[in-house]
């Protein structure tokens, strides 16, 4: 094979790697952002369960 070949092949070979990486973050990133969506959800629905958080007692005065 000749240098320019050889050159080619490396090229090819850097950009097939870099679009591989660039592929994987992607899917990473949509992994987190479907995990935050359902975390958030999830602390709405258990905000809604909850009672507000008012800091008062039942009986009006300090324990």
């Amino acid at each position: 094979m000749t240098a320019m070949a050889y050159l080619f092949w490396a090229y090819s070979l850097v950009w097939v790697g870099i679009f591989l990486y660039l592929y994987g973050l992607a899917r990473r990133s949509r992994a987190l952002e479907r995990q935050v969506a359902e975390l958030v959800e999830r602390s709405r629905g258990s905000a809604r369960t909850q009672a507000p958080a008012g800091g008062r007692r039942a009986g009006g005065g300090p324990s």
